[in-house]
């Protein structure tokens, strides 16, 4: 009898338990049941769909995103050629389009040929065209250029001492604004963009930085300056100090800076 009623008891707690789960799984599956209306209910949904929402604006950030890096490269790549896009629109003519092309052309050719000036360059506007007759001699590493002509001293009335092996520096140097930049083997002082012919083929002169200073003819063909760089130079195989070796030089020409557009190399102060 005793053993019948332990039964009774666990069975009633085993049903009691079983219908909490029962009910437990029940609110859970529904929340009309939870909530006792059905309006209640879609509130807790729309709350459980709230993340889909969110991937879905994130979706759309991203697509607005791809669009406009998209329509910014579209606009790099058409960058070049908007002003003439926009002077069509206007009525110029085609001819007008290729004159204003030209002339930009020319702007950028005359920059890069333009001179390097600056204010605080070597030396000064020289008391003299010319030196006269000159003497070019090697000592002690240099090149020496001096005058035949005499001071009441007995000195060289102009003397010039620059590197006999120049080396090209990292960055251009500056000419000065109005002066010297170099001396011609027949005396003659060559100028900041100022015109200086020669007619032999070959050396012409030297620069202040020691550089060879050649004619604007080469292998019986005319130097122009689209032949040469910002500096008014360039390398190739010349006669250097008696050797054939692949050096920098410059060449005169008969269009602005003429001789030196900037020192390729560092000059000697006067």
């Amino acid at each position: 009898m005793p053993r019948t009623k332990y039964i009774v008891v666990f069975s009633a707690i085993l049903i009691g338990l079983l219908i909490v789960v029962g009910l437990f799984f029940a609110f859970r599956v529904s929340p009309i049941a939870l909530y006792g209306n059905e309006h209640t209910a879609l509130l807790i949904q729309s709350e459980v769909t709230t993340p889909t929402a969110e991937v879905e604006n994130d979706t759309t950030r991203e697509e607005t995103r791809t669009s406009l890096r998209a329509a910014l490269q579209g606009y790099v790549a058409q960058g070049a050629t908007a002003p003439i896009r926009e002077e069509m629109e206007t009525g110029d003519s085609a001819v007008d389009l290729v004159r204003d092309a030209n002339t930009v052309e020319k702007k950028e050719t005359d920059l890069v040929h333009a001179a390097l000036l600056c204010d605080s360059a070597v030396s000064s506007i020289p008391p003299v065209d010319t030196w006269g007759l000159v003497n070019t001699t090697l000592a002690e590493g240099a090149r020496v250029v001096s005058s035949l002509e005499l001071d009441a001293f007995g000195m060289p009335k102009h003397h010039l001492q620059i590197p006999m092996t120049p080396i090209v520096t990292p960055l251009p140097q500056c000419l000065p604004q109005a002066g010297m930049v170099g001396i011609a083997l027949d005396g003659r002082v060559i100028k900041t963009d100022a015109p200086f012919s020669t007619d032999a083929e070959g050396i012409a002169g030297y620069a202040l930085d020691g550089f060879g200073i050649f004619s604007m003819y080469e292998n019986g063909s005319v130097v122009t300056n689209a032949d040469l760089d910002q500096c008014h130079g360039h390398v190739h195989m010349i006669v250097w100090n008696g050797i054939l070796i692949s050096l920098y030089h410059y060449h005169v020409t008969e269009n602005s800076p003429y001789a030196l557009g900037c020192f390729r190399g560092n000059p000697v102060q006067l």
